[in-house]
């Protein structure tokens, strides 16, 4: 793979980062959401190879994503409730709460995404 299909391939919202999909593997399971199998299932998988010339590591990694809209929706939706819950009382989030929001807004747009590919 060359770097102009790397970039292609790595452009969509469905290519994501492995530490993202670790971050939302430990947030399903904390849940005991059986969507985690999901995330466990993409990231035993490959990743979408690295161009010849890349000097990276297998931090860098981005995977494809496989889902349905419902399975990709059940997830945000999952994210959403936990983004929710680590509001404490006072309103002003938490450190955690931000990072929910930003795994709810990665895969609101992948959802989105997945809706218009079909």
């Amino acid at each position: 793979m060359n770097g102009t299909e790397y970039k292609e391939a790595c452009s969509n919202p469905d290519a994501l980062p492995k530490g993202i999909l670790l971050r939302t593997l430990a947030a399903l399971k904390k849940v005991g959401a059986s969507e985690a199998k999901i995330i466990e299932g993409i990231i035993t998988g490959s990743p979408i190879p690295f161009p010849e010339k890349y000097a990276g590591n297998e931090q860098n990694s981005l995977y494809k994503v496989h889902c349905t809209e419902e399975e990709a929706e059940a997830i945000t939706d999952i994210l959403f409730d936990l983004e929710a819950s680590s509001v404490p009382t006072d309103g002003i989030g938490t450190t955690e709460t931000y990072q929910y929001v930003e795994l709810v807004n990665i895969w609101s747009e992948l959802t989105e995404y997945v809706s218009e590919s079909v």
